[in-house]
C-alpha cells in the first residue's frame, strides 16, 4: 500500500531499494493509522483504472495484493481484510452479481443498462435516453465503464417505464388512433409526465410519456356506466364525429360532461373504441336553438353596428355571448341571447342610430361630443 501511495500502483516492489521500501512502509502505516478511512484511501490509490476491471475481477483491480489474499493468506485473521476490501470495492466499482470477488458476488449494488433493457422490454437507446434525462448518464454514447448503473437507480427507471406509457401505448389502451390522442393531449385531457429534477441539456429528442394511471382514469370516465345495449344505426366515435361534422374530442367532451344518454358499448371491447353513439342525439347538441340565440349577422342588424364593433363588444364583455359549434361548420361561433340584445339596446346606441333618432346631424353630434356637451355611452332615450 505504501509503495502504491509513494510510487504509483504500477510500481514494482522488487525494483525498490531498502530505503524506498522503508519509506513505503512508513507511508502505509501512516494511512492505516487513520482507521478504515485511511485504509479505503489506500485501496483507491492501489486500484487499477483498467476499463476491464468490472468484468475481469480482483486480479485486474489489485494485482498481487488480491492474488495473495485470495490464494496464499488463508489464515482467518486475514478475513477482516478481505471483507473490508470487498465491501469498499463493491460500493466503488460496478462488479455485478454472478462475478467472483473473494467468493461469489450476490449482493452487488450495481446492475447494467442491458439488465434494464431486459426488464422493461424497451430498446437500449430508449433506456439510455431516460437515464440521460434523469441525469444518471452524461451522454447517450457512453464508454464501457459507464454501462453500469446502481440498482436503486435501475429500480426507479424500471418503475417509471412500468408506470408510464408512450403515445402509441396510450392510444392502444384507449382504443383510439394516435392522431386523436394527440388532440386529447393538446386539449388538456392528458398531460405528459415531467421530471422535477434538473436534467442536462438535451442533444436528442425524448418522446413524452404519460402516466398509465391517468390514461386508465380517462378511459374509465369516458366509458362511464354505459351498458351494452346498442341500437341499430348507432355509430362508432370516428363515424359519428364525421356524420355530425364535428371533432372526435368534441364528442368525447359531450360524453364527459354527461350530455349524451344514448350511448352503448360493445361487449367485445373494453376501450373507448367500443362505444357506439346515437348520431341524431349528438347532432341535436350542436344545433343552436333559433328562438333564443342570435348570430353575428342578426345582432349587427338589430343593433346597427358593424362586424368589427360586434367583435369588440364581445371581446370586452359588453355584449354577453356564448360559443356554439353550428351545424354548418367546425368553427365555434359567438351567439347572443335575446335578453342580452335587449339589455344592451336599452343602455347603448350606435352613432348612426343616434343621428337617426335625435334628428341631429352627424357633424353636429360629433361637435357636441368634442366640446364635452355630450359623452360617449349615451343612454337611448325612452
Amino acid at each position: 500500500m505504501g509503495i502504491a501511495e509513494n510510487y504509483g500502483h504500477e510500481a514494482n516492489p522488487r525494483s525498490k531499494s531498502a530505503n524506498d521500501l522503508a519509506r513505503a512502509r512508513d507511508a502505509g502505516f501512516h494511512s492505516l493509522s487513520k482507521g478504515f478511512e485511511g485504509f479505503r484511501n489506500s485501496l483507491d490509490s492501489i486500484m487499477s483504472d483498467d476499463p476491464r476491471r468490472s468484468t475481469r475481477g480482483g486480479k485486474i483491480l489489485y494485482g498481487g495484493l488480491y492474488s495473495a489474499l485470495d490464494q496464499t493468506y488463508e489464515h482467518p485473521q486475514f478475513n477482516v481484510l478481505r471483507r473490508a476490501i470487498r465491501e469498499h470495492t463493491l460500493q466503488t466499482v460496478p462488479i455485478l452479481d454472478g462475478a467472483t470477488f473473494f467468493g461469489p458476488v450476490t449482493d452487488s449494488p450495481w446492475t447494467s443498462v442491458t439488465a434494464i433493457v431486459r426488464a422493461t422490454g424497451h430498446s437500449d437507446q430508449t433506456v439510455r435516453r431516460l437515464l440521460v434525462e434523469l441525469g444518471h448518464l452524461e451522454t447517450l454514447r457512453t464508454p464501457k465503464e459507464a454501462i453500469f448503473i446502481r440498482k436503486d437507480v435501475a429500480s426507479d427507471v424500471i418503475e417509471r417505464f412500468n408506470n408510464t406509457a408512450t403515445l402509441e401505448e396510450a392510444s392502444e389502451m384507449l382504443g383510439l388512433t394516435t392522431s386523436v390522442v394527440r388532440k386529447l393531449i393538446d386539449a388538456g385531457f392528458l398531460s405528459a409526465v415531467r421530471d422535477g429534477q434538473t436534467a442536462p441539456a438535451r442533444t436528442f429528442k425524448m418522446n413524452d410519456r404519460y402516466a398509465r394511471e391517468d390514461v386508465l382514469e380517462f378511459r374509465a370516465r369516458a366509458l362511464g356506466t354505459f351498458g351494452s345495449t346498442v341500437e341499430p344505426g348507432w355509430l362508432p366515435l370516428g363515424a359519428v364525429a364525421k356524420r355530425c361534422n364535428i371533432r372526435v374530442i368534441d364528442v368525447l367532451q359531450l360524453v364527459l360532461s354527461g350530455r349524451l344518454v344514448n350511448v352503448g358499448r360493445l361487449a367485445c371491447g373494453p376501450d373507448i373504441g367500443a362505444l357506439r353513439f346515437d348520431w341524431e342525439e349528438v347532432d341535436a347538441t350542436q344545433r343552436a336553438p333559433k328562438s333564443s340565440l342570435f348570430g353575428r349577422t342578426e345582432v349587427c342588424k338589430r343593433l346597427r353596428i358593424g362586424n368589427d364593433t360586434f367583435a369588440l363588444l364581445v371581446r370586452n364583455g359588453l355584449l354577453p355571448s356564448t360559443q356554439v359549434r353550428l351545424r354548418a361548420g367546425r368553427a365555434l361561433s359567438y351567439m347572443v341571447t335575446e335578453q342580452a340584445i335587449d339589455d344592451f339596446d336599452k343602455r347603448f346606441a350606435s352613432f348612426s342610430r343616434l343621428t337617426e333618432e335625435t334628428g341631429i346631424t352627424g357633424k353636429s353630434l360629433r361637435n357636441q361630443i368634442a366640446e364635452g356637451r355630450r359623452r360617449l355611452g349615451l343612454r337611448r332615450p325612452n
